[in-house]
């Protein structure tokens, strides 16, 4: 990889941001009976002057399993890797960069060969499930798909975090949040170093009452509205990993196989082999067996 992204970064406020997203995932799509849904994938105008590139677990149709105990080491990963990324870094340093975090993330990961030895034991679980096998089944060339940008059209993808699930009970068996990277949009790196979640930071009040813990409700936040914060605080170049799934609903009233995979097409046209994101689990409920439903994003 080369070493012009270690040089010393101009004096001032850093113009960059790592980010790495582990909630659910989704986009909207249109149908007729329901006016409220958009026909095509929602998309958003990047500021001009910002590059992106991003890391995106799994192409359009397709759900990343992602259990919690592979967060903090992919983090690990990511830090490591972008150790380096300063206001020189040029775009093609930051691909090298996210190449290295695809590399070492996908030797790291072991929820395919997991998955496939399920599905090799025949584990209804797993065999019954649609969008379980979308992922068995999906090849080594479309998880970790990687995607740059210099403003331009980007999908305005929503990513959701069920409240409940940044609590836990603590050894008095009362309720306290659960300290980690899990269930949210954690900026990495800014000006500062930093552990903040932007998911809080764009909703503020969300999951702030004596009752969070007990809610059945989503903090819900678009990628657009993730860009425009950066861009208020100056952010130019963006390194996003996205952990989330992918998922179109083709269970969705209106929305047939066939649109399920127009949309995976054309979800991010600027590179269709490997663009798209929804989510495993939204507002409107989950398909997958609820002993496992926490894995997927």
């Amino acid at each position: 990889m080369s070493s012009k992204g270690s040089k010393k970064s101009r004096v001032g406020k850093s113009e960059t941001a790592v980010l790495v997203f582990t909630t659910h995932g989704d986009i909207q799509v249109k149908n007729s009976r329901n006016p409220e849904l958009t026909e095509e994938v929602e998309k958003y105008r990047i500021p001009e002057g910002m590059e992106i590139v991003s890391l995106n677990a799994v192409k359009p149709g397709v759900p990343n399993i992602l259990p919690p105990k592979n967060v903090a080491p992919f983090i690990r990963i990511v830090r490591d890797k972008t150790a380096g990324f300063n206001d020189v870094t040029n775009k093609k340093e930051m691909k090298e960069m996210v190449k290295e975090i695809k590399k070492e993330i996908f030797e790291l990961d072991d929820q395919p060969g997991e998955i496939a030895a399920e599905v090799n034991k025949k584990n209804t679980n797993y065999t019954d499930d649609e969008e379980t096998m979308a992922y068995h089944h999906s090849s080594d060339a479309f998880l970790y798909g990687i995607r740059t940008y210099t403003g331009g059209i980007i999908s305005n993808k929503e990513f959701l975090r069920e409240d409940y699930l940044l609590y836990k009970k603590n050894y008095e068996g009362e309720t306290a949040e659960l300290k980690s990277y899990n269930w949210k949009l954690n900026l990495l790196k800014t000006n500062i170093t930093t552990n903040e979640d932007l998911m809080d930071t764009l909703n503020p009040n969300a999951g702030k009452t004596r009752v969070a813990h007990m809610r059945k409700g989503y903090t819900i936040t678009r990628l657009g509205n993730v860009i425009e914060e950066l861009n208020k605080r100056g952010i130019k170049k963006v390194i996003i990993i996205d952990l989330t799934c992918s998922v179109i609903r083709k269970k969705q009233e209106g929305v047939t196989s066939r649109t399920e995979r127009s949309i995976a097409r054309h979800a991010t046209p600027e590179t269709p082999s490997v663009g798209g994101s929804k989510t495993i689990c939204s507002k409107r409920g989950c398909s997958i067996n609820k002993t496992r439903k926490r894995y997927k994003k």
